[in-house]
């Protein structure tokens, strides 16, 4: 299927992410990218690093989390009302209406300062480092209030990074890098 053009709204984008993503083989790409990312090089030991539980066509980072244990796994917790919180991965977890799995009302907060690396889902990238969500702004919010230095890993499948600009409010951040089952953008 054909990317929408040059100037085309966000609900478009959207659009084509959820038809190319349905045809993705997410496992493969899951074990693909861990492999990219388990290079301590990559993912320094002892890292304090904020992952996701994949809502159903995102990138699965399941593998990852198994082989390195060394990294101290965050996840995050959206909550009825107000922005994402952190928490560590080891927390005992429930299952959003959304359908995927975060920790449980109550779960030990972590300050956010500690991070040092976030592994950031979106529906579409562009070369450019620009990210398109579900929309709603969280990881937006979220990824404003962290260290000037942390870095900030998109994680896609290749199909759904872009050539050109996707749309961009004022409000969302890049990303510094991406990773796909191709490797480093």
């Amino acid at each position: 299927m054909t990317h929408p053009p040059p100037g085309a709204s966000k609900a478009d984008w959207r659009t084509w992410a959820h038809v190319v993503r349905s045809e993705v083989d997410w496992g493969r790409v899951g074990r693909t990218v861990a492999e990219v990312l388990k290079d301590p090089a990559v993912l320094a030991e002892r890292a304090t690093v904020l992952s996701y539980l994949p809502m159903g066509d995102e990138v699965d980072l399941t593998e990852l989390h198994r082989i390195r244990p060394d990294i101290d796994w965050l996840v995050t917790r959206t909550p009825i009302r107000g922005g994402l919180t952190v928490h560590p991965l080891d927390s005992v977890m429930e299952t959003h209406r959304y359908g995927f799995s975060q920790p449980v009302d109550g779960s030990r907060p972590v300050d956010i300062q500690a991070i040092d690396i976030a592994l950031v889902p979106g529906l579409v990238f562009d070369t450019e480092k620009n990210r398109l969500g579900h929309g709603g702004g969280y990881y937006d919010r979220l990824l404003a209030t962290l260290r000037p230095d942390a870095l900030r890993i998109g994680i896609a499948a290749s199909i759904v990074v872009v050539d050109h600009e996707i749309p961009t409010d004022a409000h969302d951040l890049r990303v510094h890098r991406i990773v796909t089952e191709d490797g480093f953008i």
